[in-house]
């Protein structure tokens, strides 16, 4: 017949007021564990079981360290600090869909989709593939906007609003010109607006001896007439000066816009 070799044993309260000689081990039978003894320390030195809550001072982890479960906890009455060197990364989703990333001279978030930052549950600001939108009060110091500089003196001038929304016709120009306001090349302007949505363009347009005008207006292709500050649109350029255009397009539809238009002489 097989022998059985029992332990002494108790339950965890037992084992609190229990000091065991130095090499001893008992059971702890609530916790179904082992507790190793040193002769000095009251309750003696429970070994880890499934489910039991771990204190440790330091961790060092060689390998991979996978923790499961639904929540990790970082916190102590002491600030807490979690350090990643150059060039590691915090890993977030299945495909790790969004990364953050020191690598040494500056800070990288990487994201397949939509980064939304919130306070509670108001969106403040989105960053998706079609843009960045900021939904409050944007208070800045100084910005730079980039400017397209054109050589054309004649045909259509599209307006791509995905690449830039100033345009600084530099030559001379040789003929009055069609405007055409649209996303990109392969983009609506349509698509790239909402109902209640506005977008403002400058173009800015070298006049030699003979001046000639922005005469024909078009959203994605489409013919539309602006309403102009002063009431009455341009009919002519202004000789020798650079004629700056601006334009604020409202859309109010599906397709339908409004656009106001202003000219302004410099010389």
């Amino acid at each position: 017949m097989p022998t059985t070799v029992q332990l002494r044993r108790g339950t965890t309260a037992q084992h609190s007021s229990f000091t065991g000689s130095a090499g001893e081990i008992t059971v702890d039978t609530d916790k179904n564990t082992v507790v190793v003894h040193d002769g000095l320390t009251q309750g003696g030195n429970p070994l880890v079981s499934a489910g039991d809550s771990v204190t440790l001072g330091n961790l060092t982890v060689s390998g991979t360290l996978t923790v499961e479960g639904t929540t990790v906890t970082v916190d102590s009455v002491s600030t807490q600090t979690i350090d990643l060197g150059d060039g590691d990364q915090l890993r977030l989703g299945d495909g790790n869909d969004f990364t953050l990333e020191w690598t040494g001279t500056g800070a990288e978030i990487n994201n397949t989709g939509t980064l939304v930052i919130q306070n509670a549950t108001n969106s403040k600001l989105t960053v998706a593939a079609s843009g960045v939108t900021i939904n409050d009060t944007l208070t800045i110091s100084e910005t730079k906007e980039t400017v397209s500089i054109e050589t054309s003196t004649n045909a259509t001038l599209n307006i791509d609003f995905k690449d830039d929304a100033v345009v600084y016709l530099t030559q001379d120009q040789t003929a009055n010109r069609t405007i055409n306001f649209r996303g990109d090349a392969s983009t609506t302007l349509d698509s790239v607006m909402s109902i209640g949505e506005s977008m403002t363009c400058a173009v800015l347009s070298t006049q030699g001896a003979t001046p000639y005008y922005l005469s024909t207006y078009q959203v994605d292709g489409s013919a539309v007439t602006p309403k102009w500050s002063g009431g009455s649109a341009p009919s002519s350029g202004n000789a020798a000066s650079i004629d700056a255009y601006s334009f604020t397009i409202i859309k109010t539809g599906a397709a339908t816009f409004t656009v106001l238009g202003s000219l302004t002489q410099y010389a």
